[in-house]
């Protein structure tokens, strides 16, 4: 009994060893600077140093949360598949702009991409007049 005892607590040792060294690997961040004001969905976001993650999870299906490092408040700015990391590339934000006001539309990094579904600004649906990308560093 005693030695069934002891190999349950081993393996139940083993699992979180394994579940917390798993999800290391997931948690991989990404920053930019982005030089402009955007928003995200209806938010205004200052120009600034920020850092891309997924949320802590135990699966694969996770909410992306773009954080200001000055501030440390996050938004989330999608919802995506994290994959396994196939390559060192580095990942993108891909910025559209109406105007002259800049919204977020994409994220795609070697790991998950994400299309922001619905651009809104204060004069309605987005549209398309400029494309403009910065460079994620991992």
């Amino acid at each position: 009994m005693k030695k069934i005892a002891i190999m349950g607590c081993l393996a139940v040792a083993l699992l979180l060893v394994l579940n917390f060294s798993g999800s290391a690997q997931v948690e991989r961040q990404y920053a930019a600077h982005v030089p402009f004001d955007f928003t995200v969905g209806d938010k205004l976001l200052k120009a600034g140093d920020y850092t891309l993650a997924p949320a802590a999870g135990i699966t694969n299906q996770r909410s992306l949360i773009l954080r200001d490092s000055s501030t440390g408040r996050g938004i989330f700015v999608g919802q995506a598949s994290i994959g396994p990391e196939l390559s060192e590339e580095q990942g993108k934000l891909t910025f559209v702009k109406n105007g002259d006001e800049w919204a977020l539309g994409a994220i795609d990094t070697p790991r998950y991409a994400v299309k922001i579904k619905k651009l809104r600004t204060d004069r309605g649906e987005l549209q398309l007049a400029k494309k403009r990308t910065i460079s994620l560093q991992n």
